[in-house]
């Protein structure tokens, strides 16, 4: 009987033992638009999920099974992914640097690293997706080979997926789920061969592509170059050929495309972290029960990965609770109008804690860190910083909103609304925490605190036209863009112009320079400057309202240490200055031992 030479190839490939001699592809090249909130700053592959890059969770699943060479196909911001894996080995390794011999000898005494080969190949900036899958076929070779999209964890049995693609014998498998998104579509018969494939419709109730693929090296004969989309024309002939075959994955799959992806994403830790809770606290004996967001009716605003909590319905919690049930309720996430998932953003976990609080009418709420209570300042830089045992809600939410990371200001600020009583504690010891409440029954200390926030950086729009108006223009267009400004400099006017000079997050600084460069014409000035080597440190108490001299012993301490004022902003009870980044603790310790010391607080 005649057998074609490609099939011949086939059933050669098929007799070996695939396991540890099949490469996997990773696609992550691609602009990542619909999630730029992220990809401006890393390839969305390397947007991180409790504290690794997607790419590397990815790569974990394929190495569980035995899989541990890897071709990522990169392209844009491709150096990102090369750089983190040259700094992988290292990070992960005991090292000793040895300079004694005037020179640096590097030690390494034991590695943590997984057992992978990478090979980190430029595709190309526009490259299409095929494309990238043809540039790296002389890495592959004349093998079948497992292919993914770097945008997507799932825990597909793998060996399985494997040993169905050497079952049916195609050219192509690739992984689908039954999900509501917009991606490929596929119409799956029988026999799980693919009959087609096509671009999803929103009401579609069909199975759609979760990549995961396995594939034949005769995949390559179906791309031409680097304009071929591999989910266009390639995938849509093998499905007409029927050479397309489908393994159907019934467990955990996310894709982060966007925003709403990436809330889906992480909102699965929490979820995690309550069911086992809810096991471990069973399994001492006691009744528990998990409940999610969805499952308390949290709801929330539609800002995906910066959510507002709206209102919370207590009637399944309170049922939980009538049974005896302790129960344990996903903390930073809520559901939107579309039953969609959200997380709250930056502090998220304390503002659901204080909201669940305030809605069920709790006595109490405890929030437990890392620290065993509210210092005067960081302890770690600060030495002689000092537990607070109480402090105000005004107090509590000036520090919080200066850099003070022990409470997200979100949370205050919801506890000073519906008057819940917080108390911060640790998680590591029994020590009694700080209450943070409306008002302390102590004589109010003249400062409560210093904070140092780094994350600052200074900008300067020089040679404005000394006209009404000019200023608006500049806040108006950041206000657009959710460019926060804190604080703000105007020059004395000079020869018909003027400077302004304010401070934004470090993270918001390249965005305001461009958005100011973008309209220099309309705006009128000559040139703007930033600086990203600033820090602001700040001091709060309720006692400077009622008590004078507080600026004049403040600078009087940074002029003791040598410390150089580059800007200044006060309101009723804080005073927030501008230094340079390397002067930021030594400016702390100086302040803070300048009105911690028990002849300044006697003073009141």
């Amino acid at each position: 009987m005649w057998i074609d030479e490609k099939y011949k190839r086939i059933l050669n490939i098929l007799k070996k033992d695939w396991r540890n001699s099949m490469k996997v592809v990773l696609l992550a090249g691609g602009f990542g638009t619909r999630i730029s909130e992220e990809s401006q700053f890393k390839p969305k592959p390397m947007i991180e999920i409790g504290g690794k890059p997607i790419l590397w969770h990815i790569m974990k699943e394929y190495e569980y099974y035995g899989f541990n060479e890897f071709i990522i196909c990169a392209g844009y911001k491709q150096y990102v992914i090369k750089e983190w894996f040259a700094d992988y080995f290292l990070h992960n390794s005991d090292i000793t640097f040895d300079f004694t011999k005037g020179s640096n000898d590097m030690i390494i005494h034991e590695q943590h690293c997984e057992p992978w080969k990478v090979t980190v190949v430029d595709t190309g900036l526009n490259t299409m997706t095929g494309g990238r899958i043809k540039r790296v076929q002389k890495y592959v070779g004349n093998e079948p080979f497992l292919m993914t999209y770097g945008d997507g964890v799932c825990d597909v049995d793998i060996s399985k997926l494997v040993e169905f693609h050497k079952e049916h014998g195609k050219i192509a498998t690739l992984t689908s789920v039954m999900l509501e998104q917009q991606k490929g579509v596929l119409d799956i018969g029988g026999d799980n061969a693919v009959k087609s494939f096509r671009e999803k419709s929103v009401m579609d109730g069909a199975p759609i592509n979760a990549g995961y693929m396995v594939l034949n090296p005769e995949i390559f004969d179906y791309i031409e170059g680097d304009n071929t989309v591999f989910e266009k024309d390639p995938l849509e002939k093998l499905a007409k050929e029927g050479q397309l075959m489908s393994y159907m994955h019934n467990g955990f799959w996310q894709c982060m495309d966007n925003k709403r992806e990436m809330d889906m994403l992480l909102s699965t830790g929490e979820q995690q972290s309550v069911a086992l809770m809810a096991m471990a606290i069973n399994k001492l004996g006691y009744p528990a029960i998990s409940l999610n967001a969805f499952q308390c009716n949290i709801y929330s605003t539609s800002t995906y990965s910066n959510a507002r909590i709206k209102d919370i319905s207590t009637e399944r919690i309170n049922n939980e609770l009538e049974k005896k049930n302790i129960v344990i309720i996903t903390g930073f996430q809520g559901v939107n109008r579309h039953l969609d998932v959200t997380t709250l953003g930056r502090g998220g976990s304390d503002t659901s804690a204080v909201a669940l609080a305030a809605k069920l009418g709790a006595d109490l709420c405890e929030i437990y860190t890392d620290v065993d209570g509210v210092y005067t300042s960081d302890p770690r830089v600060v030495k002689n910083a000092k537990k607070l045992d109480e402090i105000t809600y005004d107090e509590m939410l000036e520090l919080a909103s200066l850099g003070a990371k022990v409470l997200h200001n979100r949370s205050v600020e919801l506890a000073k609304k519906y008057n819940v009583n917080l108390v911060v504690r640790s998680s590591m010891t029994d020590a009694e925490g700080t209450i943070v409440k409306e008002e302390v029954k102590v004589e109010k200390m003249l400062v409560s605190g210093v904070a140092v926030d780094k994350d600052v950086a200074r900008i300067a729009v020089v040679g404005l036209k000394d006209e009404p108006g000019v200023a608006f223009k500049i806040f108006s267009l950041l206000s657009k863009e959710k460019i926060s400004v804190d604080i703000i400099i105007q020059s004395i006017s000079r020869s018909n112009t003027k400077d302004i000079s304010f401070t934004v997050a470090e993270g918001d600084c390249d965005e305001a320079l461009r958005i100011l460069n973008e309209h220099k014409e309309r705006l009128g000035f000559e040139d703007v400057t930033a600086n990203k080597a600033v820090a602001k440190v700040s001091v709060v108490g309720a006692g400077m309202a009622t008590n004078s001299g507080v600026a004049s012993m403040l600078f009087e301490a940074t002029f003791d240490a040598g410390i150089n004022v580059k800007m200044i902003s006060t309101s009723e009870i804080k005073i927030s200055i501008l230094v340079k980044d390397s002067d930021a603790d030594r400016a702390a310790i100086a302040i803070h031992d300048k009105f911690m010391s028990e002849s300044i607080n006697a003073r009141q």
